[in-house]
């Protein structure tokens, strides 16, 4: 039995067979790898959602304003009567009003056509159609209804341009009325240079430590205006002159947007009267009543 062994075994090799599915899995990892070491090792952008709305906070003031003026008063009583518009730059020795005894009367009403030889209504000089427009201007493209008030503001300054009488015609009737002799009528020129306003409220002198709410609210506010051809005591104010571009508006702020602020040291004004916009040096003053903020500019005086 012996001769029946088998001794000439050999092991049968198998055949390999290509699975498809482990080389899918093998590149799936390499592929997870690579992305998760990528993400690690970059640099991470932050992603944020952007809804519509706006980006800007308006706050609206009313606020003091603090500046250099120069309050003029009449040496004696008299009928005053201004040469120069309100709002203009006069010059040293510039003649700014006279002061006469009794009402003076001028030649305006009307005048004659030099092509047709009739009378006519006086028109209006080219500065005070200027000073019309400009204002008319200024309202038309600032209105709002929620600010109809102004519409009376527009009305009172346009009747006060046609109203008045023409300051280079004045001036040149007055200067006759002298050289004709007439008695009483002086006259009176700017002591310095600045911008030429005619009515005066009381503040021309008030700084800064002397500001409270009720001035700020105007509340009582009261302003002395006189026109042309009334009559001033000795001693009363009759313009006054502002001699720096430098000024300040005082505000009053509440606690919240004071403590938001409390570092700013400039911010950007738009003036609802004009919608000029500028920019102001900035801080706080806190007092136990109030947060006042002052704004400091050095144009648009």
């Amino acid at each position: 039995m012996a001769g029946n062994d088998l001794t000439n075994i050999e092991v049968y090799r198998k055949k390999l067979h290509f699975n498809i599915g482990i080389i899918i899995f093998g590149v799936i990892f390499i592929y997870l790898v690579v992305t998760i070491l990528a993400y690690v090792t970059q640099k991470h952008v932050s992603v944020y959602e952007v809804r519509e709305g706006s980006i800007l906070r308006d706050n609206s003031y009313t606020g003091i304003v603090l500046r250099e003026e120069t309050v003029v008063y009449a040496d004696t009583a008299g009928y005053v009567n201004y040469f120069v518009p309100e709002g203009y730059k006069v010059g040293m020795k510039t003649n700014v009003y006279s002061l006469s005894p009794e009402k003076l009367t001028f030649d305006t009403a009307t005048q004659t056509s030099e092509n047709e030889g009739t009378s006519e209504e006086a028109v209006l000089t080219s500065e005070e159609q200027a000073a019309a427009v400009m204002k008319a201007q200024t309202f038309c493209e600032g209105f709002q209804d929620t600010q109809y008030g102004d519409a009376y503001t527009l009305k009172d300054s346009v009747e006060s341009i046609i109203s008045s009488s023409s300051t280079q015609s004045r001036e040149a009737q007055i200067t006759a009325m002298l050289q004709d002799g007439q008695e009483g009528v002086t006259l009176y020129s700017a002591a310095d240079d600045g911008i030429i306003i005619y009515s005066t409220d009381g503040y021309e002198g008030l700084t800064a430590d002397q500001v409270t709410e009720d001035m700020i609210s105007r509340a009582d506010y009261q302003k002395n205006e006189p026109g042309n051809n009334t009559k001033v005591a000795s001693g009363d104010p009759v313009y006054k002159l502002i001699t720096s571009d430098d000024w300040t508006l005082v505000i009053e702020l509440d606690d919240a947007m004071a403590k938001e602020l409390a570092e700013t040291t400039s911010v950007k004004v738009k003036f609802s009267k004009d919608h000029q916009v500028t920019r102001a040096g900035f801080s706080i003053y806190n007092t136990k009543e109030s947060n006042l903020g002052f704004l400091t500019f050095d144009r648009s005086m």
